[in-house]
């Protein structure tokens, strides 16, 4: 609600609504959420969840393999007549894993169910990550086999990230570490990295609004910061009451998901797995205020919610 609040009461300060406002209205959908599955057990609703990622991820593949076959041909990416003018070309780009520009590339980067080559690929990341937990094998070799055709660097190191940080007990990680650790510098300087592109941080703001949005944020998708680092954009725009706001959900999300049971633990520690994958792709490109991604999180957060309702009703909350 909180939230809600101030995304509303921020149009009063930057009367700019844009995508993220939109996202951050995502929100309001919390409520109904939380009607809805309160009548039905947590299995249920993480199986609706379940479905929802594996319906994301057929359109992904579908229109992934619609951009680099002739074999289908189901979606289009011309502007409609009436946007002409109003919109920026939404053509498919062509970039290999390895290539420093669009232009060298053998594949084709589509858009996805996000709209943004960036957004679908972190969402495939996320997948990919949920269901290396719950260890549904299947699931998680089509989404990360997806993810890597995709080439998009940022969202395969954020699952590779991920996957390492849940090995860190094990002694694969003595293998696992160093080929990360190497695979991520030839991503990165193949890329072309420079430290005048990545470290440069170009500030449009007015000091009247740099303060105010450094407090109550933005609201916009780019934000008046202009940096690499998309997640520092991305705090500006939240400002830092949201930005607060929105660790406070995931660390109620974490410590809820202690007092679950063993049947719905892994499912909690899978769903925290795919929020944190979101918020690592985020530090490059905007993945994480960006339909569908935004929804699932929400999503997420009004399942936690429920089974914290349901304990607390059931038996006191033991000290952490």
């Amino acid at each position: 609600m909180f939230f809600v609040l101030l995304s509303v009461g921020r149009l009063g300060f930057f009367p700019s609504p844009d995508p993220f406002f939109i996202a951050s209205m995502a929100f309001c959908l919390y409520f109904s959420m939380i009607t809805i599955f309160m009548r039905f057990s947590l299995d249920f609703a993480f199986k609706c969840f379940e479905i929802l990622l594996i319906l994301l991820f057929v359109y992904n593949a579908l229109d992934y393999f619609d951009a680099n076959s002739e074999l289908i041909n189901i979606f289009s990416y011309e502007i409609p007549a009436f946007m002409a003018g109003l919109m920026n070309p939404l053509g498919h780009e062509s970039q290999s894993f390895f290539s420093e520009s669009l232009t060298d590339g053998f594949i084709i980067r589509s858009v996805g169910v996000a709209g943004t080559n960036y957004a679908s690929s972190a969402l495939t990341a996320a997948t990919a990550i949920y269901f290396y937990i719950l260890k549904k094998r299947m699931m998680f070799f089509l989404s990360f086999s997806l993810l890597i055709m995709w080439g998009v660097g940022s969202s395969i190191l954020a699952a590779l990230i991920y996957i390492l940080y849940l090995k860190r007990k094990s002694k694969l990680l003595l293998i696992l570490a160093p080929l990360g650790l190497a695979f991520a510098y030839l991503v990165i300087i193949s890329r072309g990295f420079t430290t005048d592109v990545y470290l440069n941080i170009t500030n449009n703001f007015g000091i009247f609004d740099f303060l105010l949005a450094s407090i109550m944020g933005e609201g916009k998708s780019v934000s008046s910061l202009h940096t690499e680092f998309r997640i520092l954009g991305l705090f500006f725009s939240l400002g830092f009451l949201g930005a607060f706001l929105v660790i406070i959900m995931i660390i109620n999300y974490k410590n809820i998901s202690c007092y679950a049971n063993n049947n719905n633990y892994i499912k909690f520690n899978a769903g925290l797995g795919f929020i944190v994958v979101l918020l690592i792709s985020t530090f490059h490109y905007n993945s994480f205020f960006v339909f569908p991604n935004v929804f699932l999180f929400v999503m997420l957060i009004a399942i936690a919610s429920i089974g914290f309702m349901r304990i607390h009703k059931s038996k006191p909350l033991r000290a952490s």
